[in-house]
């Protein structure tokens, strides 16, 4: 992924934004246009800056898009997709087969 074209310009501009050094919890949110390369810069960022967290997970649009089009064929209701989304985004994360959130507060 890091032989794009201009590529390296927005992983700098990126990586400063997250200043691995600081304590503080920081998010930054990547958008435009559909095909400019935002999954793209998200991945390399993961890539780079995964190892310096002791807990890491890259879940792209297919995990997210996957997992609603499968419960959403099974129970459409807003509150129970988010519910079974946390689900699903904890078992990724703690490498687990199944977990059960009986609230989205106790997330």
């Amino acid at each position: 992924f890091e032989n794009f074209v201009g590529i390296e310009d927005h992983i700098s501009k990126m990586s400063e934004l997250l200043d691995l050094e600081s304590e503080k919890v920081k998010m930054i949110g990547i958008w435009g246009s559909s095909g400019i390369g935002k999954t793209t810069i998200a991945r390399v960022l993961f890539n780079r800056l995964s190892r310096h967290f002791q807990g890491r997970i890259y879940i792209d649009r297919r995990f997210v898009a996957k997992s609603m089009d499968i419960y959403s064929k099974n129970n459409p209701d807003d509150y129970n997709m988010k519910l079974h989304l946390q689900e699903k985004f904890l078992c990724k994360i703690l490498d687990r087969r199944m977990i059960e959130v009986d609230h989205l507060g106790a997330v």
